[in-house]
């Protein structure tokens, strides 16, 4: 078992929020963190992605963005990231994580759905579920 999962994106408003609510449901005995490379601190959870997340059981409305930190990538098991840009970035600030650095998507970036349309939004919430539930299933498996 993993005992401290980050998730990241960008601003942390939209995908790792979503991803880490959904794995702190998925793995309840794990503590996941989000944060983005770039948030400005304090921010709300996009309120679409907090519509969405209620749909799956998730509260986040106490959430709030937080730019991503040293120590947060020193205490993280495991480290999911939206975009292989995000992996890069991560690896070339913290290359002592490498290893630990993961795309929630192996195959193609999880792309930004802010202030795109409903059904964007909706698409990125599938794609951000369903890796979620294939990552919770290996972590379990470990």
């Amino acid at each position: 078992m993993m005992d401290q999962i980050l998730t990241i994106c960008a601003a942390n408003i939209c995908r790792s929020p979503m991803a880490g609510g959904l794995l702190q449901l998925l793995l309840p005995g794990s503590t996941v963190v989000s944060a983005g490379l770039y948030a400005v601190d304090g921010n709300p959870i996009d309120p679409t992605i907090a519509t969405l997340l209620e749909g799956h059981g998730v509260d986040s409305n106490d959430h709030r963005s937080r730019r991503a930190n040293q120590k947060m990538f020193e205490k993280a098991d495991l480290i999911l990231v939206m975009e292989s840009a995000h992996k890069r970035a991560i690896e070339r600030k913290f290359p002592q994580g490498r290893g630990k650095v993961f795309c929630l998507d192996p195959d193609e970036d999880v792309s930004d759905p802010y202030g795109r349309p409903w059904a964007i939004y909706e698409q990125t919430a599938a794609r951000i579920a369903r890796h979620t539930t294939e990552w919770a299933r290996r972590i379990s498996l470990l």
